[in-house]
């Protein structure tokens, strides 16, 4: 099972909701654990720009290129607000869990195949 995980789904305007999960056991030596969420990951360009918003914290991040890193407490979720900044592609239309996605689900299972497995992040999509 994997213990580091991210959840994202369409939001309206084109941004994503996204959910870290840090499912480590308990008393493991990773206490906290840095999770990143890949631009790629979420369906935007990786030279896009999006501001990244904590909804617990309800406090903006700051802006971000390529990706986000946050930390994660054990057995501790962070969920957040991605919204990318002015772009020329459709972000809205992204639907990893269609037919047209097909190559997204492809990259992704052969990224985690080669990734060590202590070090594996999911990438799932809920409606």
């Amino acid at each position: 099972m994997c213990t580091l995980q991210v959840y994202a789904g369409p939001l309206q305007g084109g941004g994503r909701a996204v959910a870290l999960f840090n499912r480590h056991a308990i008393g493991t030596q990773y206490p906290i654990s840095n999770i990143t969420v890949a631009w790629k990951d979420v369906g935007f360009d990786s030279d896009v720009e999006a501001t990244v918003r904590d909804l617990h914290a309800e406090k903006d991040l700051g802006t971000f290129t390529e990706s986000f890193t946050g930390a994660v407490d054990i057995h501790d979720a962070r969920m957040l607000r991605i919204t990318p900044h002015k772009s020329t592609v459709d972000y809205e239309s992204w639907r990893p869990w269609s037919k047209e996605n097909k190559a997204l689900h492809a990259s992704v299972r052969s990224s985690l195949s080669k990734m060590p497995t202590g070090n594996k992040r999911r990438v799932a999509v809920t409606t």
